[in-house]
């Protein structure tokens, strides 16, 4: 884990253990210049010195967020793969904490997390062909579709695109994993959530959605409702990867479990449409 994660996000220790709760949510791994990254985020009980070194409205906006989000290259290769220091990154260094100006959902209430990161897959007009030069995205919300540039090493994230579509669904809604590049080249294809209730009784169900794979990033496509089985409200990917003609992903089940499952690419893409204008409603359950 990496130091300034682990020295200020642990909570209380545990009565009946000498260790201390460190408070992180999923890890997302992602490849950025062909390295690999893993993308987290602490609660509330991280203290304020995780943020001293930022300045500005940067630290407010950081301080602020209910989720103090981070980005860390994967630990060290000699690492035991079922460590959490594998898993959340080299434990000699600091993470990059994700902060900046403008935060993704403006005046609302300040809960963004789940960033989506991703390497541009298409050089922009003020970028060479080559793959080490297209910059590291994240994508940070859907409604409006709010892309940014990210700067792996600091951490720093600067607003890149902005586009606006109508999805349709009743419920809020909010990014779970992905992206990945399909086939052609053209097109990312993420997983996405509509969320309803609290910690409690929540309601997570998933859909997919696509956007063009260059600036400024516009949804295109997007699936209904859909549910897999494994439980009646409660699911929500936290990763998944397009390896041939099979989309791997994982499936958190009611906030107690999780699965592995395969899709083929071609189902999902089956059950995607143009996205709706105006408000039309899209809340449909589609079963898998």
């Amino acid at each position: 884990m990496p130091h300034n994660i682990r020295t200020h996000c642990h909570g209380p220790q545990h009565p009946h253990s000498k260790f201390k709760t460190t408070q992180l949510g999923e890890g997302k791994p992602f490849t950025y210049r062909g390295e690999g990254y893993v993308y987290g985020y602490g609660r509330k009980v991280c203290r304020v010195g995780l943020s001293e070194h930022l300045t500005g409205v940067a630290r407010a906006n950081y301080r602020r967020n209910g989720f103090k989000n981070f980005i860390a290259p994967f630990g060290p290769r000699t690492a035991n793969a079922i460590t959490s220091d594998r898993v959340f990154g080299d434990p000699r260094q600091n993470a990059s904490l994700l902060h900046y100006d403008e935060p993704p959902e403006g005046a609302r209430s300040p809960v963004a997390k789940n960033f989506l990161l991703f390497q541009q897959p298409h050089p922009s007009a003020d970028h060479t062909t080559r793959p080490r030069r297209r910059p590291l995205l994240a994508i940070a919300l859907i409604e409006p579709h709010r892309i940014y540039r990210v700067s792996p090493r600091t951490g720093y994230m600067k607003a890149y695109a902005a586009t606006h579509s109508r999805l349709g669904f009743r419920d809020p809604v909010g990014l779970s994993a992905g992206p990945v590049l399909l086939p052609g080249g053209e097109r990312l294809l993420v997983a996405a959530h509509t969320r309803k209730g609290g910690f409690n009784r929540a309601m997570r169900l998933t859909f997919f959605y696509t956007c063009s794979a260059r600036p400024p990033f516009q949804i295109l496509e997007v699936t209904p409702l859909l549910n897999f089985g494994w439980s009646w409200g409660l699911e929500y990917l936290t990763h998944m990867e397009l390896l041939n003609a099979t989309l791997y992903v994982s499936l958190g089940i009611a906030d107690c479990s999780s699965v592995l499952l395969s899709l083929p690419l071609g189902s999902v893409l089956e059950w995607l449409h143009p996205v709706p204008q105006g408000a039309a409603s899209n809340a449909s359950r589609g079963l898998l």
